[in-house]
């Protein structure tokens, strides 16, 4: 499904925000999660689309950050 929707986001700078992380690790297994993660930043990648995903400061476990900074471009302390 995603495949098919970030082909049709309209503008030449697209842009998709993820919000709220931080919930869906209360939810989910962290693993499950860092699965999830991985496979979306992925499609963005290869649908040329921007992804800002958003969380509680300090709400991420640190193994989770970890593993999300290897597959970002970078990580935002606000």
């Amino acid at each position: 499904m995603l495949s098919e929707i970030l082909p049709q986001l309209p503008g030449a700078k697209r842009c998709i925000i993820f919000d709220s992380v931080s919930m869906l690790l209360i939810h989910t297994p962290s693993a499950t999660a860092s699965k999830f993660f991985h496979f979306v930043v992925n499609k963005l990648r290869l649908s040329e689309v921007s992804g800002y995903f958003l969380c509680v400061e300090k709400g991420l476990d640190p193994v989770i950050l970890s593993q999300m900074s290897s597959f970002v471009d970078k990580i935002v302390d606000f």
